[in-house]
C-alpha cells in the first residue's frame, strides 16, 4: 500500500490487523478475479491504473453472487516499486 493510501500503515502487522478487524469480506468466498491492461499515465511514468472484477460468494445459506469493479491507481515510489495508492469503487450484475 502506497503511503498516500488513506490504509496505509507503516507498521505490517497493524496494517493487516486494522484491515482484519471491520471483517469486510468474512462472509464472502472469492470465486473469480479479472483484471484488465495495465495502463501507464501519459504525464508520468510513476502513475498507472488496472480495471478489475471480482466475483464473491456468500459463504452461507442462499449463496448470492456478487460483483465488484475497481479502477485502482498505482504509484511508483523512489525506489521503482508499485504500490495501490487509491480505486474506484463499483459494484453490479454479472454483464
Amino acid at each position: 500500500t502506497h503511503p498516500t493510501c488513506r490504509d496505509y500503515r507503516k507498521n505490517l502487522v497493524t496494517w493487516a490487523q486494522d484491515l482484519d478487524k471491520n471483517g469486510m469480506f468474512d462472509s464472502m468466498e472469492f470465486v473469480e478475479l479479472k483484471a484488465g491492461p495495465v495502463i501507464i499515465s501519459e504525464s508520468t511514468d510513476d502513475l498507472a491504473t488496472i480495471d478489475f472484477r471480482v466475483k464473491m460468494r456468500q459463504r452461507e445459506e442462499d449463496q448470492l453472487e456478487a460483483f465488484v469493479n475497481e479502477k485502482s491507481i498505482f504509484l511508483r515510489d523512489e525506489k521503482g516499486v508499485w504500490a495501490y495508492a487509491s480505486g474506484e469503487v463499483r459494484s453490479g450484475a454479472d454483464d
